[in-house]
Protein backbone atom coordinates (compact mmCIF):
# COMPACT_ATOMS: atom_id res chain seq x y z
CA UNK A 1 0.00 0.00 0.00
CA UNK A 2 1.58 3.18 -0.96
CA UNK A 3 2.49 5.46 2.39
CA UNK A 4 -0.38 8.01 3.69
CA UNK A 5 1.30 11.69 4.60
CA UNK A 6 0.73 11.86 8.71
CA UNK A 7 -1.71 14.64 8.35
CA UNK A 8 -4.44 12.42 6.86
CA UNK A 9 -3.17 9.63 9.42
CA UNK A 10 -4.61 11.95 12.19
CA UNK A 11 -7.96 12.32 10.66
CA UNK A 12 -10.47 9.61 10.34
CA UNK A 13 -9.55 6.25 8.74
CA UNK A 14 -12.21 6.67 5.85
CA UNK A 15 -10.50 10.15 5.21
CA UNK A 16 -6.90 8.12 4.56
CA UNK A 17 -7.88 6.70 1.39
CA UNK A 18 -8.13 10.39 -0.25
CA UNK A 19 -4.99 10.93 1.01
CA UNK A 20 -2.74 8.23 -0.53
CA UNK A 21 -0.57 9.57 -2.77
CA UNK A 22 -0.49 8.79 -6.79
CA UNK A 23 2.00 7.08 -8.98
CA UNK A 24 3.38 9.04 -11.22
CA UNK A 25 2.81 7.81 -14.92
CA UNK A 26 5.13 5.96 -16.76
CA UNK A 27 4.69 8.24 -19.88
CA UNK A 28 5.90 11.51 -18.14
CA UNK A 29 9.45 10.36 -17.41
CA UNK A 30 11.34 11.96 -14.58
CA UNK A 31 10.49 14.77 -12.30
CA UNK A 32 13.45 16.34 -14.31
CA UNK A 33 12.42 16.40 -17.51
CA UNK A 34 8.78 16.97 -16.52
CA UNK A 35 9.72 20.42 -15.03
CA UNK A 36 11.86 21.33 -18.10
CA UNK A 37 8.62 20.64 -20.33
CA UNK A 38 6.59 23.07 -18.28
CA UNK A 39 6.00 26.48 -19.07
CA UNK A 40 5.71 28.19 -15.57
CA UNK A 41 8.49 29.84 -14.34
CA UNK A 42 8.66 30.59 -10.87
CA UNK A 43 11.57 33.20 -10.88
CA UNK A 44 10.34 36.82 -10.21
CA UNK A 45 11.63 40.08 -9.35
CA UNK A 46 15.80 40.19 -9.16
CA UNK A 47 15.44 36.30 -9.85
CA UNK A 48 13.77 36.73 -12.95
CA UNK A 49 15.73 36.29 -16.51
CA UNK A 50 16.97 39.28 -18.01
CA UNK A 51 17.09 38.41 -21.24
CA UNK A 52 13.20 38.12 -22.33
CA UNK A 53 13.90 37.21 -26.08
CA UNK A 54 15.64 34.49 -25.61
CA UNK A 55 13.22 33.27 -22.70
CA UNK A 56 10.05 33.68 -24.67
CA UNK A 57 11.88 31.98 -27.68
CA UNK A 58 12.87 29.36 -25.00
CA UNK A 59 8.96 28.94 -24.05
CA UNK A 60 8.06 29.22 -28.03
CA UNK A 61 9.82 25.98 -28.06
CA UNK A 62 8.93 24.05 -25.48
CA UNK A 63 5.32 24.71 -26.45
CA UNK A 64 5.73 23.62 -29.96
CA UNK A 65 7.65 20.49 -28.55
CA UNK A 66 4.51 19.71 -26.19
CA UNK A 67 2.46 17.11 -26.48
CA UNK A 68 -0.86 18.66 -27.67
CA UNK A 69 1.08 20.47 -30.35
CA UNK A 70 2.30 17.10 -31.48
CA UNK A 71 -0.16 16.95 -34.63
CA UNK A 72 1.04 20.46 -36.00
CA UNK A 73 4.36 18.59 -35.62
CA UNK A 74 2.94 15.94 -38.19
CA UNK A 75 1.88 18.22 -40.66
CA UNK A 76 4.73 19.98 -40.82
CA UNK A 77 6.69 17.16 -41.45
CA UNK A 78 4.19 15.69 -43.61
CA UNK A 79 4.24 19.10 -45.85
CA UNK A 80 7.86 19.22 -46.21
CA UNK A 81 8.22 15.53 -47.40
CA UNK A 82 5.09 16.07 -50.06
CA UNK A 83 7.21 19.58 -51.15
CA UNK A 84 10.19 17.50 -51.56
CA UNK A 85 8.71 14.57 -53.54
CA UNK A 86 7.11 17.29 -55.85
CA UNK A 87 10.31 18.69 -56.27
CA UNK A 88 11.92 15.36 -57.45
CA UNK A 89 9.26 14.64 -59.41
CA UNK A 90 9.26 17.76 -61.60
CA UNK A 91 12.96 17.64 -61.30
CA UNK A 92 12.97 14.28 -63.13
CA UNK A 93 9.79 15.40 -65.62
CA UNK A 94 12.60 18.12 -66.71
CA UNK A 95 15.42 16.06 -67.36
CA UNK A 96 13.08 13.35 -69.32
CA UNK A 97 11.83 16.24 -71.26
CA UNK A 98 15.71 17.70 -71.91
CA UNK A 99 17.06 14.24 -72.67
CA UNK A 100 13.97 13.96 -75.50
CA UNK A 101 14.39 16.86 -77.07
CA UNK A 102 18.60 16.28 -78.01
CA UNK A 103 17.33 12.83 -79.14
CA UNK A 104 15.08 14.43 -81.34
CA UNK A 105 17.66 17.08 -82.53
CA UNK A 106 20.17 14.05 -83.30
CA UNK A 107 17.85 12.42 -85.11
CA UNK A 108 17.20 15.15 -87.32
CA UNK A 109 21.07 15.67 -87.75
CA UNK A 110 21.66 12.18 -88.84
CA UNK A 111 18.55 12.68 -90.97
CA UNK A 112 19.09 15.81 -92.69
CA UNK A 113 23.28 15.37 -92.99
CA UNK A 114 23.66 11.34 -93.12
CA UNK A 115 27.61 12.02 -93.67
CA UNK A 116 27.51 12.88 -90.11
CA UNK A 117 29.20 9.82 -88.02
CA UNK A 118 29.93 11.66 -84.60
CA UNK A 119 26.93 13.85 -83.01
CA UNK A 120 28.84 16.08 -80.36
CA UNK A 121 26.97 19.09 -80.65
CA UNK A 122 23.78 19.11 -82.85
CA UNK A 123 22.71 22.67 -83.59
CA UNK A 124 26.58 23.39 -84.30
CA UNK A 125 26.89 20.72 -86.37
CA UNK A 126 23.57 21.22 -88.38
CA UNK A 127 24.41 24.86 -89.28
CA UNK A 128 28.38 23.66 -90.02
CA UNK A 129 26.59 21.28 -92.37
CA UNK A 130 24.16 23.59 -93.96
CA UNK A 131 26.77 26.35 -94.73
CA UNK A 132 28.72 23.76 -96.47
CA UNK A 133 25.92 22.74 -98.70
CA UNK A 134 25.52 26.02 -99.41
CA UNK A 135 28.77 27.15 -100.51
CA UNK A 136 28.55 24.00 -102.58
CA UNK A 137 25.79 25.11 -104.17
CA UNK A 138 27.39 28.73 -104.84
CA UNK A 139 24.58 30.49 -102.42
CA UNK A 140 25.53 33.39 -100.77
CA UNK A 141 25.29 33.47 -97.05
CA UNK A 142 24.58 36.05 -94.60
CA UNK A 143 28.10 36.62 -93.73
CA UNK A 144 29.32 36.75 -97.37
CA UNK A 145 30.47 39.99 -98.66
CA UNK A 146 27.31 40.03 -100.89
CA UNK A 147 24.68 39.78 -98.59
CA UNK A 148 26.40 42.28 -96.22
CA UNK A 149 26.17 44.88 -99.46
CA UNK A 150 22.81 44.43 -99.69
CA UNK A 151 21.76 44.56 -96.83
CA UNK A 152 24.00 48.02 -96.17
CA UNK A 153 22.48 49.46 -99.48
CA UNK A 154 18.68 48.86 -98.77
CA UNK A 155 19.15 50.92 -95.49
CA UNK A 156 21.39 53.81 -97.23
CA UNK A 157 20.45 57.53 -96.42
CA UNK A 158 18.87 59.10 -99.14
CA UNK A 159 20.99 61.80 -100.58
CA UNK A 160 24.23 60.70 -98.82
CA UNK A 161 26.68 59.23 -101.55
CA UNK A 162 28.67 56.37 -101.69
CA UNK A 163 31.22 55.29 -99.27
CA UNK A 164 34.51 56.09 -99.62
CA UNK A 165 36.11 53.34 -98.31
CA UNK A 166 34.50 49.52 -97.65
CA UNK A 167 36.35 46.66 -95.75
CA UNK A 168 35.17 43.26 -95.86
CA UNK A 169 35.77 40.96 -93.19
CA UNK A 170 34.45 37.41 -92.28
CA UNK A 171 30.87 38.01 -91.33
CA UNK A 172 31.49 42.07 -90.95
CA UNK A 173 31.31 44.85 -93.40
CA UNK A 174 33.04 48.13 -92.44
CA UNK A 175 32.14 51.39 -94.62
CA UNK A 176 32.86 54.96 -93.91
CA UNK A 177 30.55 57.36 -92.86
CA UNK A 178 31.66 60.90 -92.00
CA UNK A 179 29.45 63.69 -92.13
CA UNK A 180 26.50 61.17 -91.33
CA UNK A 181 23.96 62.56 -88.19
CA UNK A 182 23.25 60.79 -85.18
CA UNK A 183 19.74 60.78 -87.20
CA UNK A 184 20.61 59.09 -90.26
CA UNK A 185 23.31 56.47 -88.10
CA UNK A 186 19.53 55.74 -85.90
CA UNK A 187 17.75 55.27 -89.37
CA UNK A 188 20.17 53.17 -90.55
CA UNK A 189 20.45 50.86 -87.41
CA UNK A 190 16.74 50.68 -87.34
CA UNK A 191 15.89 49.74 -90.90
CA UNK A 192 18.47 47.25 -90.91
CA UNK A 193 17.36 45.99 -87.09
CA UNK A 194 14.83 44.06 -88.11
CA UNK A 195 16.39 41.65 -90.67
CA UNK A 196 18.33 40.04 -88.10
CA UNK A 197 21.54 42.76 -88.76
CA UNK A 198 23.57 44.46 -86.15
CA UNK A 199 24.92 47.98 -86.67
CA UNK A 200 27.89 49.90 -84.59
CA UNK A 201 29.19 52.95 -84.87
CA UNK A 202 32.38 54.49 -84.22
CA UNK A 203 34.49 57.29 -85.39
CA UNK A 204 32.93 58.02 -88.50
CA UNK A 205 32.94 54.13 -89.65
CA UNK A 206 29.98 51.99 -89.45
CA UNK A 207 30.08 48.35 -89.09
CA UNK A 208 27.69 46.21 -90.52
CA UNK A 209 27.15 42.00 -88.89
CA UNK A 210 24.81 39.65 -88.08
CA UNK A 211 23.30 40.11 -84.79
CA UNK A 212 24.32 37.30 -82.60
CA UNK A 213 21.01 35.06 -81.43
CA UNK A 214 18.85 37.07 -78.32
CA UNK A 215 19.80 40.34 -78.86
CA UNK A 216 17.54 41.22 -82.05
Amino acid sequence: MPPVSPACACKAPWRARCCRRRPPSPRAGPPRRRATRSLWNLRQFDLAARHRGARALRDAWLRFLSPGWRPVRWGIAGFVLLNLVGLNLWAWHQRGAITAKQQAMVELLRTTHPKVRAVIDPPVQMQRETETLRAMAGKPGDSDIEALLAAAASAWPAGRPPADTVRFEPGRLTVSATGWTPEQVAQFRNQLKPGGWQVEFDAGRIVVSRASRGTT
